[in-house]
């Protein structure tokens, strides 16, 4: 008993942050495997855009799932949550042992489990199946190539045709934050920093030549093609309703259709507040760990960031999901000080003593009082500070499901 007792005290927190982790795989592949049912046309579909009508953005996942279909013999809503499934498990594993090589403490696993970061996607379902965990998975790719030194020349030649080629190919918003993926380098300690330099600046010149081709080059979203070859391959027609069927393809119709839909402060009050409130934690996170002279570096950082995406803000209306992606970015940078032992932030004890207690519950008010949303959220969910009621929804909806 006291050597059970022992190993939990000392394992706390790595069982807590491994129960989340599963929590969060768990729903996850139960979302993705309800939205596949339902031949959802925004998180199935968007997915199925292919080169049937043109060179379109996004359209080579669709040509690899044609691929894979005729192979595997597979209904290609199936096909699709199959690879969701393996990319999550992929994700939440890489995230698992990641996370799991720093020393952790209270206010950090608050702070990776908020709304904004990776408990976004529990207190909005919208949020699972979508390409972003593909820009992760490559984030993590090259964090572990760089700490492992690791320079074999196929290793790096897949890295770079899969983040510089393949990536910008299926999600073009990638071109967005490829920031971070400097930034790592620029804190990174490695004696060959020179050698991962140069991987960056070529993978930032790359994606960035490429997404310029399809802008000027590319061809509009033909849905009668791109719809018919899925069909062909007995899709379900549902398929064709969202991303597929946009039919706003010219930059200044689709700036004014998301204006219009701006007409409200709240909107952007819901979204200010997500913003703020996870910068203000952050930040008292680097105070805790004695980086006071990286805060406002860090603010500074983060507003360059959010600038570097506004058109991202302006061509589409995902703001939750844009915010959600910097903040998960943010998270994997601020661990990889932490690996790297950054002004010796690993030999900080950030225990709860009387003076961390009031700040530990502004974390737990963080972390469990409020919700924000993918997109377009209601007016009566601006107010985000409702306690206990995004965690509340999920919850109810859960053990709904369960009886």
């Amino acid at each position: 008993m006291n050597y059970l007792y022992f190993f939990f005290k000392k394992n706390f927190l790595n069982l807590i942050l491994s129960l989340l982790i599963l929590l969060l795989f768990a729903h996850y592949v139960y979302q993705a495997n309800k939205f596949s049912n339902l031949n959802n046309a925004w998180l199935i579909g968007d997915w199925l855009i292919n080169y049937e009508g043109g060179f379109v953005r996004r359209g080579l996942s669709g040509e690899f799932f044609f691929l894979l279909k005729n192979f595997l013999n597979l209904e290609l809503n199936r096909l699709i949550f199959y690879f969701q499934f393996l990319i999550s498990l992929i994700f939440f594993s890489l995230c698992y042992f990641y996370f799991t090589k720093v020393k952790l403490d209270v206010f950090l696993v608050s702070l990776i489990f908020s709304p904004t970061i990776l408990m976004f996607s529990f207190y909005d379902a919208f949020m699972v199946s979508r390409k972003e965990f593909l820009i992760y998975i490559t984030f993590l790719s090259l964090i572990f190539i760089i700490k492992n030194d690791i320079k074999n020349q196929i290793v790096i030649s897949s890295y770079l045709i899969f983040s510089s080629i393949i990536l910008p190919l299926i999600t073009e918003i990638v071109v967005f934050y490829l920031p971070y993926f400097y930034l790592l380098i620029r804190i990174n300690k490695n004696n060959n920093n020179k050698f991962f330099s140069r991987i960056v600046i070529s993978q930032l010149i790359i994606t960035t030549l490429l997404i310029l081709f399809i802008f000027f080059f590319g061809s509009q979203l033909k849905t009668d093609e791109i719809c018919k070859i899925i069909i062909e391959n007995n899709g379900n027609p549902n398929l064709c309703l969202g991303a597929i069927s946009d039919s706003r393809q010219n930059f200044l119709e689709i700036i004014s259709f998301n204006f219009s839909r701006y007409n409200d402060y709240n909107y952007f009050l819901h979204y200010f507040l997500s913003f703020f409130v996870t910068c203000f934690l952050i930040s008292i996170y680097l105070y805790l760990l004695n980086l006071k002279n990286l805060i406002v570096k860090f603010n500074i950082y983060i507003i360059f960031l959010f600038v570097f995406s506004t058109p991202l803000f302006i061509l589409g209306t995902d703001w939750g999901r844009w915010i959600n992606i910097h903040f998960i970015l943010i998270i994997f940078l601020l661990i990889y000080l932490k690996i790297n032992n950054y002004k010796n932030i690993e030999k900080v004890n950030i225990s709860l003593n009387k003076k961390n207690y009031f700040i530990f519950l502004i974390f737990l008010f963080f972390s469990f009082s409020w919700n924000t949303w993918n997109c377009c959220p209601n007016l009566a969910s601006s107010n985000i500070f409702n306690f206990g009621d995004g965690i509340y929804e999920r919850v109810d909806t859960v053990i709904f499901k369960f009886y």
